[in-house]
């Protein structure tokens, strides 16, 4: 049997995060003993080294304990999904790594860029960010095909097509902090910004449907990080969209 202090020390982690691992259910000692401290035993020492593992592999504390109450078989297949997401990060990551060596060799003089290279690291980027912030959830509703051929549309947009994107994008929530002091979904301006918003959506999708994109901008309203990026310009501007993009697309 160990002490919290010496499963700590053997972990190389801090005693108050075993308090936490055990406030919130993921490592549960054996027992406490007569003086109320948390006991641990080797079967507990196996676990919190797995937990270590996959907190190494990227995995949240939420998905690690859902992992630890699963099968082999569920583990593994979950296991290859998360190798293939950290796969792809690595390649987006040494892409943008590529991307910034050329950029210095091109203003060092050394070597000359394309118009297409120069924005290639920026649009890695982009995607990288929407990756780490939304990958999961979009991946879950669309699928990993979808995404990665989306992922792949957006690499291959032109200097002008991408900057197009960029100034598109900002036109959006400009004009939606304008038909917000109206907030009439019906109005000729709220209809006009659900125009630009599938504009903007087919930059990015390899193929476009009314459906998908409907389903997209009602996700919105269910995911605070969608809704707090277009309510940055005023509360109420995410729900508006959707009320106008509901009449948009069904009209």
């Amino acid at each position: 049997m160990y002490k919290i202090n010496e499963v700590a020390k053997l972990a190389g982690i801090t005693t108050r995060t075993l308090r936490y691992y055990d406030e919130i259910g993921l490592l549960k000692p054996k027992e406490m003993n007569a003086s109320g401290y948390r006991v641990y035993d080797d079967h507990s020492i196996d676990q919190l080294q797995q937990i270590i593992l996959y907190k190494k592999l990227g995995f949240e504390l939420d998905k690690i304990k859902d992992i630890i109450d699963k099968n082999d078989l569920d583990i593994i297949d979950m296991m290859h999904k998360h190798v293939k997401e950290l796969e792809l990060k690595k390649k987006q990551l040494d892409d943008i790594i590529h991307t910034i060596k050329e950029t210095i060799k091109y203003r060092k003089g050394e070597i000359n860029m394309s118009n297409q290279d120069k924005f290639k690291g920026l649009k890695e980027k982009d995607i990288k960010a929407n990756e780490e912030k939304y990958g999961e959830e979009i991946r879950s509703k669309y699928g990993d095909q979808k995404i990665n051929e989306s992922n792949e549309k957006y690499m291959g947009l032109s200097k002008e097509n991408y900057e197009f994107a960029q100034n598109l994008g900002e036109e959006i929530l400009v004009t939606l902090k304008e038909a917000l002091e109206e907030n009439n979904p019906n109005s000729e301006l709220a209809q006009h910004i659900c125009r630009l918003h599938q504009d903007w959506i087919k930059f990015y999708w390899p193929t476009y449907d009314e459906k998908s994109h409907l389903a997209l901008v009602e996700m919105y309203l269910e995911d605070e990080r969608f809704t707090a990026y277009y309510d940055v310009v005023g509360k109420g501007a995410t729900k508006l969209l959707v009320e106008a993009m509901r009449i948009y697309l069904k009209d």
